[in-house]
């Protein structure tokens, strides 16, 4: 991520570079020792087969020692090389920036330059001398240059610093990584002491050692962690892989709960150590990025897990029966979790583990499967009050919440790769019958797990790092085909739509998936900052997936707002690029945004008044943007401002009745679909007009546009209705910027409507 102004100000990289010359008394030290464990050995005056061992064990700990003081001075590298170049560059933007800014220039976060001297007070000073107004003008447009020239610069050496910055921390964690793999992270570590210290355990007598020890075999250090964030495999050292794998098969024939009751046998300040260590050991012994450093490449993975959390997570954790009643005929279907009490006890353990441990473990993808199969039985029993235990719906929504750390399982367990170990023998895993079940849950209260999943997915759409980027992409492209491809089951003519069923997850899933719209009808994933989402083939399926996201009216509101500011983002781009698949894609976007809200009322309502009232106010809430909401909006350049969104966007306000009817034929169209529509092109051309001239193909003081520029910048559609309004001033607008804008626009808005 690019840094800001304010961050780099209050930088300081000039440390780094001396401090990797603390590390070279280390790699004096290693490598000063490494040959004295041989030597010891050869002076001994001994022979025979225990010398010869010993001799064995001698060379391999010199060529270890050897390993970890390379390791060591890779890092040394990587902290003076990076940390020079970190601390020039920042220094040199400091410099720059700082003399703009005595030179009253202003310097945004965003490095954007702008022109801060009080040009009023001085065109003030200069009076009517025709002389000195003319200089303060052309002094006035050379520091605007200036400005413009800077803030490209600027903007240019901040990226260039985020990819050093970026460079510097790749290669200081494979450093790190590399030392980690060659150096244990505690000693003792070893699959003989992991499966005594789970006996221990099992037999109540581990002592603070033991309890130290699984602490420290549990965890990953921040390279490891970063690594497999990056889709990269993360090395652990082969005594604590091993270790793990003793340990947790020392679990062999324990529930869960009972494993989460060995740590009541510890004292109270050490029990949620236990449980945290058991957490954290379970995810990372169960990610196949998990590798052992040591002969044999083993990996990570499910049959790992204790084998009755292995049944916990595979097997379907619902009980269907049928139930008669006295005095009924027929019988009634029931279900029931038999292992809900175990479900509880995972998730206790898990509240005391590190959130986002690993990434990719079989736990938390067997969490979300679980889950799924449990909201898809529509009527579970609650189980066993009187026992304390929380209903199913309650246990499975904070399985999710759980799960939602893991964003490498969420990916699988949703596009429905690298599940079948979590599935009986002879079966597949059907990752569109889990998302129903997911999805469609009466949810009722409990609906936090899911908006913590979907939210999970929309913090990486626009990651910096490619692999949790493109995994997010997957993971929303599979969802949109899935509800596209399904819309009978999420609008449903006999029974609640989605967004009336679970509101709370259709507002979630609608800002997850408002970061890819653009996506859905082809714009690629570069224009986008994203990367992994498949479009939708047809535009009729887009309008299905923009109808369940309309089924709850916040979530309406506030997608059909970030589509709206999509489409007008496109026709920015157009007016900067000339290019008319900005107009197509904006055209696809602005057809399904309204054809999506029609097939909803139309859904909703036999009555069309009641429909094209619904309509009207989703379309009219949509419109009222206001700068507080700019930053929730995707594909948002920088040139947009929020005093200029509105006018920019649509214009002058509509009236409900010209968001529902557009033609005369009675055809419901929205605020862009009618090219035809004088008022219409209006807010369109206004758009394209302002991306030519921020792009310098239109000059904002061509004679041509005189009436429609004030101090240098176009005039919001508003000014420039003015006294003579829309139907006056419109088409009179229209006409002058036609002969503006790229040529194409109508002609390619149309060829998008027929998607």
């Amino acid at each position: 991520m690019t840094p800001t102004w304010g961050q780099v100000k209050g930088s300081d990289a000039s440390p780094i570079p001396s401090s990797a010359q603390t590390l070279s008394d280390s790699i004096k030290s290693i490598l000063a020792t490494a040959p004295k464990v041989s030597s010891t050995i050869d002076q001994l005056d001994w022979s025979g087969i225990a010398r010869g061992a010993a001799v064995s064990r001698g060379s391999s700990e010199q060529t270890q020692m050897k390993r970890v003081a390379s390791a060591i001075s890779d890092l040394k590298s990587a902290v003076a090389d990076g940390g020079s170049a970190l601390d020039s560059m920042i220094e040199s933007l400091k410099q720059t920036a700082n003399a703009l800014e005595y030179d009253f220039f202003e310097v945004a976060d965003d490095w954007t330059v702008t022109d801060g001297y009080n040009w009023p007070l001085a065109f003030a000073i200069a009076a009517d001398d025709p002389a000195t107004t003319a200089k303060l003008k052309s002094l006035q447009a050379q520091r605007a240059r200036e400005a413009e020239q800077n803030s490209v610069s600027l903007k240019r050496r901040a990226t260039e610093l985020a990819t050093v910055d970026k460079q510097t921390a790749d290669a200081i964690n494979a450093a790190l990584t590399s030392i980690s793999s060659t150096a244990p992270t505690a000693a003792g570590l070893s699959m003989g002491q992991g499966a005594a210290d789970a006996e221990a355990f099992r037999e109540g007598r581990a002592t603070p050692t033991q309890l130290a020890r699984l602490r420290a075999a549990t965890q990953l250090t921040p390279a490891q962690q970063a690594a497999l964030d990056r889709g990269d495999p993360a090395l652990l050292p082969p005594g604590q892989f091993k270790y793990l794998q003793s340990f947790m098969h020392g679990m062999d024939g324990l529930t869960m709960d009972e494993i989460e009751q060995l740590g009541a046998k510890l004292p109270p300040d050490s029990r949620s150590t236990f449980n945290g260590s058991i957490g954290d050991g379970l995810r990372v012994i169960s990610t196949p990025g998990v590798h052992s450093a040591g002969a044999g490449n083993q990996r990570g993975g499910f049959d790992h897990l204790p084998d009755q959390v292995q049944t916990l997570l595979r097997d379907h954790p619902v009980r269907y029966w049928d139930k008669h009643y006295p005095g009924a005929r027929g019988s009634f279907a029931r279900a029931e979790v038999p292992r809900l009490k175990e479900f509880d006890a995972l998730n206790r353990v898990l509240d005391d583990a590190t959130p986002g441990m690993s990434n990719g473990s079989f736990v938390d993808k067997g969490l979300i499967k679980q889950a799924a199969e449990i909201g898809a039985a529509r009527e579970i029993l609650a189980q066993s009050h009187d026992q304390g235990l929380p209903g199913a719906e309650a246990v499975a929504s904070a399985m999710l919440t759980h799960a939602s750390h893991d964003s490498v399982a969420v990916h699988d367990a949703v596009t429905g790769v690298n599940m079948d170990d979590l599935v009986e023998s002879g079966h597949r895993y059907d990752a569109d019958d889990h998302l129903k079940g997911l999805l469609n849950a009466p949810w009722r209260d409990n609906d936090q797990g899911m908006r913590d999943l979907l939210a999970a997915v929309e913090r990486n759409a626009h990651s910096d790092i490619p692999f949790a980027n493109s995994q997010a992409g997957q993971t929303a492209s599979a969802i949109s085909h899935h509800i596209a491809e399904n819309v009978s089951d999420y609008l449903p003519k006999d029974s609640q739509a989605l967004g009336e069923r679970n509101p709370g997850v259709t507002q979630a899933l609608a800002d997850l998936l408002d970061e890819y719209a653009p996506n859905m009808v082809g714009v690629p994933g570069d224009v986008n900052d994203t990367s992994g989402f498949t479009p939708l083939s047809r535009g009729d399926d887009v309008d299905n997936l923009f109808a369940v996201l309309n089924s709850d009216e916040e979530s309406a509101v506030s997608f059909n707002r970030s589509v709206l500011a999509a489409t007008a983002q496109l026709e920015y781009d157009f007016g900067r690029t000339g290019q008319a698949e900005y107009t197509e894609w904006a055209s696809r976007l602005s057809h399904s945004a309204s054809d999506g809200v029609a097939k909803w009322t139309a859904d909703v309502y036999a009555d069309d008044s009641k429909g094209r009232t619904l309509f009207s106010d989703i379309m009219n809430d949509a419109v009222s943007i206001t700068g507080t909401d700019v930053a929730d909006i995707p594909v948002f350049s920088e040139s947009f401002g929020p005093k200029k969104l509105e006018s920019l966007l649509f214009g002058q306000a509509l009236t409900a009745e010209e968001y529902y009817q557009q033609n005369t034929d009675g055809e419901t169209q929205d605020v862009h679909a009618d090219v035809r529509d004088q008022s219409m092109l209006s807010g369109q051309y206004h758009s394209i007009l302002q991306g030519a001239i921020d792009a310098g193909e239109v000059d904002v003081n061509d004679p041509e546009l005189r009436d429609y520029v004030q101090d240098g910048q176009l005039k919001s559609m508003e000014e420039i209705y003015g006294e003579g309004g829309k139907e006056t001033e419109g088409p009179r607008f229209n006409a002058r910027a036609q002969e503006l804008i790229p040529q194409g626009f109508i002609d390619a808005w149309l060829r998008g409507a027929e998607w």
